[in-house]
């Protein structure tokens, strides 16, 4: 999640989506990991917003409001070191495929490349004409990449961003965030209502989950675990509260089941991640964290670190049940781990 979006949560549109529930299921079972904080180094107070992990040991946080932060670690994250990079902006996202190439994209188009894992970072131009904001980067592998950002921008590369093509989305919405499972199929929040959906590498983009206006959601973001399998994840408001809501798609997001976890009142999920079909976590505005063990079905509360119990999750990864991490506001990096 950025911190200049606003996020929150979806639900099914007419043709788009199939009926809601409310959660009856019994609470999850203790998670396989638990959350404790990692400090950054030199710890930084700027907001962390993106954050890539290639593997169980190598890993990036970025952030930063007038200029690039980037911490980085070789160790899953007991050790952080900074990263310099040149620049006047921050970063939104950062995706790295291995421990060397990685992108890290942000404020007024900025957007960094690095091909010794980060020791060196470049600035390099993206051709748009107009100043905007770049919100999310993915690679797949070191060939294939997205960008997304202000009014509708996508730019897409098939030989590791020595040349970008535009791609259309077909809205002029400010795109969030971006993920990919494979070079042909991925997925864009777009503004903060819609996710869309390409099975051709970003030919083509098509709306395939819609919030509902008249319950006041907003879409905040998507977890993927293969071309068919997939979750969104916000809140919304009854009238009295909002509350979170989480919907899963396990056909392309041609349809969603869609789980109002009404027991959640007052809250508002934000960043989510699954490590498989059953197990995921969600997070909250006011880091609040959730798991799951039946697919999104229903959602117990887990404890964060104590040390940073009140710091909105910005992002969350994580590489299988006992590797994963969170990046948040105010300098915050935590891990999960057995």
């Amino acid at each position: 999640m950025r911190p200049w979006r606003l996020i929150l949560a979806s639900t099914l549109a007419a043709g788009l989506a199939a009926c809601g529930s409310s959660s009856t299921a019994p609470a999850p079972a203790r998670a396989a990991c638990a959350w404790h904080a990692q400090r950054s180094g030199p710890r930084t107070t700027d907001d962390l917003t993106g954050v890539s992990f290639p593997d169980r040991r190598h890993g990036w946080a970025v952030g930063g409001i007038s200029t690039p932060v980037i911490q980085a670690t070789s160790d899953g994250g007991r050790r952080w070191r900074v990263q310099h990079a040149g620049g006047q902006n921050g970063l939104a996202a950062v995706s790295f495929v291995d421990d060397k190439p990685g992108w890290a994209a942000g404020v007024h188009n900025l957007l960094l490349v690095t091909t010794d894992g980060g020791s060196s970072w470049r600035a390099e131009s993206l051709g748009v004409a107009r100043d905007g904001n770049l919100y999310g980067v993915r690679f797949v592998d070191r060939r294939h990449g997205w960008i997304v950002g202000s009014q509708g921008l996508i730019r897409a590369t098939s030989d590791g961003g020595r040349t970008w093509a535009t791609q259309t989305a077909g809205t002029s919405s400010d795109l969030q965030e971006v993920t990919f499972t494979d070079p042909l199929h991925g997925w864009i929040v777009a503004g903060d209502s819609e996710v869309l959906r390409t099975v051709d590498g970003g030919q083509s983009w098509t709306p395939v989950y819609r919030a509902s206006a008249q319950k006041n959601e907003i879409v905040a973001g998507v977890s993927f675990l293969n071309a068919r399998r997939g979750w969104e994840s916000g809140s919304q408001d009854d009238g009295q509260s909002n509350h979170g809501v989480v919907s899963r798609t396990v056909d392309d997001g041609r349809t969603w089941k869609h789980y109002d976890a009404t027991n959640f009142d007052d809250v508002r999920f934000g960043a989510i991640a699954f490590v498989d079909a059953l197990h995921g976590w969600v997070a909250g505005y006011q880091g609040e964290l959730w798991y799951t063990d039946n697919g999104g079905v229903s959602w117990g509360s887990r404890p964060g670190p104590s040390t940073v119990s009140a710091a909105r999750v910005n992002q969350m990864v994580f590489r299988d049940a006992t590797h994963g991490w969170a990046v948040g506001a105010s300098g915050t990096i935590m891990a999960c781990t057995a």
